[in-house]
């Protein structure tokens, strides 16, 4: 979920989601198959007023978020049901 305090249309807010999901595939790998369900939504309180130019900037400021919610996701990340998280794995290799 990305929130903005930008006021933007329903077709702005779809483009944002869409354009978000590049950090899916700057992160990911594979990204975008068929069934993993990677979904983006856009929450906007249009409380600021975006011309074309800050809406570009936006465009690239939520890919960069997703880039690293996922990031901070996999790093921030447990262990569950004996499967060791990214850092846990990691601890173990360098034994």
């Amino acid at each position: 979920i990305l929130a903005t305090n930008a006021d933007l249309t329903k077709e702005q807010a779809n483009r944002l989601a869409s354009v978000a999901q590049d950090g899916f595939a700057r992160t990911i790998r594979p990204a975008h198959g068929m069934y993993d369900g990677d979904t983006v939504f856009v929450l906007a309180t249009g409380e600021r007023e975006v011309d074309e130019t800050s809406y570009r900037a936006l465009e690239a400021i939520a890919v960069r978020a997703v880039e690293r919610a996922i990031i901070r996701g996999v790093l921030c990340a447990t262990g569950l049901a004996g499967v060791p998280s990214a850092q846990e794995w990691a601890a173990q290799v360098m034994e």
